[in-house]
């Protein structure tokens, strides 16, 4: 998977997540567990892509 597709699904998640937590950041351990188990992302992906 291209690290532009990953970029993509993150920011996907991220959305997902967000609507779920109205008025809330969207808690990054739920980010992680989503990109991780639904997606096959390496768990350390999201937090690369995120500090940067």
């Amino acid at each position: 998977m291209s690290q532009r597709n990953k970029i993509k699904i993150l920011r996907d998640i991220i959305k997902k997540v967000s609507e779920k937590h109205p008025g809330a950041k969207a808690p990054l351990e739920e980010v992680y567990a989503i990109a991780e188990n639904e997606h096959g992302i390496d768990r350390f992906m999201p937090k690369r892509t995120l500090r940067k």
